[in-house]
């Protein structure tokens, strides 16, 4: 069964920018405190992969609840992780905020347009 931090990490992929990762290799760690999940994410040439273990080559590893987690994937990724460090909700166990922040920044943000199902 997939715990809620991981599927929504994954659903990174949906929104990475091909144009902005094209040449990209970068790495992150995520571990969700409260679900104890470990989250690889690594950018490759314009693909996310995600795995369940912390890359080797992770610019950065943060610790951070699934409350959290759904802030940054669906919100505002700088704001949440600011916010959460601020808070110390969030830790940064390897790396800076400024490479967590370099990671995120990889992906398009979140759509304000509203979806229509229907054309009536």
């Amino acid at each position: 069964m997939l715990d809620l931090g991981s599927v929504l990490l994954e659903s990174l992929r949906f929104r990475i920018d091909p144009q902005k990762t094209r040449d990209t290799n970068i790495a992150l760690g995520v571990k969700v405190t409260d679900t104890d999940e470990t989250v690889g994410l690594i950018i490759r040439r314009g693909i996310l992969e995600v795995t369940d273990s912390i890359p080797a080559e992770a610019t950065a590893v943060i610790h951070a609840p699934k409350q959290l987690i759904a802030g940054i994937v669906l919100i505002d990724a700088r704001q949440t992780l600011a916010g959460g460090t601020e808070s110390g909700a969030l830790t940064i166990e390897t790396g800076t905020l400024d490479e967590a922040n370099a990671f995120f920044d990889a992906f398009d943000p979140r759509s304000e347009e509203r979806l229509h199902l229907a054309d009536r």
